[in-house]
Formats: C-alpha cells, sequence, structure tokens
C-alpha cells in the first residue's frame, strides 16, 4: 500500500487529501443524504461483514444525520474481503441495482442486506426486484462481472490512500479543506 501516516498534515495536526484523490473517491460512488455536504463520511464495507452489519443497524447513522443534517453525506465504498464468499457478487449486485434504479434503491438494499444479515445471491436479487429492479437485467449485469473492476477499484484505493485493511474501514473528510481522519 502506499498509504503514508507522516503525509502532509493541516495546522490542526489532520492528514490532508488532494483534491484529485477526493474526487477519485466520489467518481461514481452512490452518495446518500446531502451530496454537496461540508462532510463526506467515506465507508469501506463489506455486505457480509458482521460489523458492518452492526454499525448500520445502530444507532450511530440515525444519530449522526439528527446531528448534523446536511453538513454530512456518507459515501459508501466497497471492501469485500476475500474469506467472505458473498462479499464480492453482493457488492456488484448493489452496483448493477443502483445502474437501474439510482442511489436511493442501491442504499436500500444495502440497508436491507444488512438489517437481515444475508448477502446471498439469491436473497440480494429478491430483495432488489422489491426495490424495483429487473431480476434478469441484474442477473445478467451479476454474471458479466459488468462492476468487478469497480468494487477492485474502490478496495484498492480505500487501502492505498487511508490505510483500510479490513471493514468497517471509515474515513471522515472535510470536503472544503481536505483534511481528513481515519477511524476504525
Amino acid at each position: 500500500a502506499s498509504f503514508n501516516p507522516f503525509a502532509q498534515r493541516s495546522d490542526r495536526g489532520l492528514l490532508m487529501l488532494a483534491d484529485d484523490d477526493l474526487a477519485a473517491v466520489k467518481q461514481g460512488a452512490y452518495i446518500d443524504w446531502n451530496v454537496d455536504a461540508k462532510i463526506s463520511w467515506v465507508e469501506y464495507s463489506d455486505l457480509e461483514c458482521p460489523f458492518c452489519a452492526k454499525l448500520h443497524t445502530s444507532w450511530a447513522p440515525d444519530e449522526i444525520k439528527a446531528k448534523y443534517g446536511d453538513d454530512i453525506n456518507i459515501v459508501f465504498q466497497h471492501f469485500p474481503l476475500g474469506f467472505h464468499a458473498n462479499a464480492k457478487p453482493g457488492a456488484e449486485l448493489a452496483e448493477c441495482l443502483g445502474d437501474q434504479k439510482g442511489s436511493e434503491a442501491f442504499y436500500a438494499l444495502i440497508e436491507e442486506s444488512f438489517a437481515k444479515w444475508n448477502s446471498t445471491r439469491s436473497f440480494l436479487l429478491d430483495e432488489a426486484v422489491k426495490l424495483g429492479g429487473d431480476k434478469d437485467a441484474l442477473a445478467a449485469c451479476l454474471d458479466a462481472g459488468t462492476h468487478g473492476d469497480k468494487v477492485d477499484t474502490q478496495m484498492a484505493r480505500g487501502t492505498q490512500l487511508f490505510g483500510v485493511t479490513g471493514t468497517p474501514g471509515n474515513v471522515l473528510i472535510n470536503n472544503e479543506t481536505g483534511e481528513y481522519e481515519v477511524l476504525s
């Protein structure tokens, strides 16, 4: 990994992210809440990760949204761990649904997966159809590996830029200054 914990820091001691790196993190990502927020909560996650599910089903997201409102958004990034057999196909299926139905359906599928602690292909396909997705097109998108490179790139970027090695990997980024903090 090219992550450097001794990289340039701001006057407040926070690590700095270059503008092009911030743009790369957000490029093609689904952003929830206010897309123009001052702060981005970037979550590197795995649909099969029990700790990720616990985070999503806890008080944290609702409390953060209530406290910070339009000042924060969430940028979900895939980080499928190799020992979770359903993680990468689940990530790709979420991306396929996002192609069809947009950000709202993408996040709804992720939340349903975490709420039920289920990331199997059959479960995710059924849930995607409930969200308005076309089952045959979703299966074809998944089988073709349409989003395999996107998922791999998000995972690599998390490791290279932020030193993420496990899930959930959380990064808070000030979109105006480029300052960021990595939180476990």
